[in-house]
């Protein structure tokens, strides 16, 4: 019987892409955890991306304050339409 003639996987061409497919899929865990280990370690973990404080002495993040009934008219005025 030919290759060719075959038509599909056999039973042994079958395991071999499940072992490849198993072992690149545990490859990239494998390096997603290592890099998740290797950012904490560093403390590149605590950056700051919700407004927190970026370092030890650094400013609050400003407040917002309610605007007053002038304000807004005034600001409204100045927006594109």
């Amino acid at each position: 019987m030919s290759i060719i003639a075959s038509g599909g996987l056999s039973r042994v061409d079958s395991i071999i892409v499940a072992v490849v497919a198993g072992a690149l899929f545990l490859g990239i865990a494998f390096w997603v955890w290592y890099d998740a280990r290797h950012h904490v370690k560093h403390g590149h973990a605590e950056e700051s991306i919700y407004g927190e404080r970026a370092h030890a002495g650094s400013k609050a993040p400003h407040k917002s304050r309610k605007l007053k009934r002038a304000e807004r008219k005034r600001r409204k005025r100045g927006r594109a339409r």
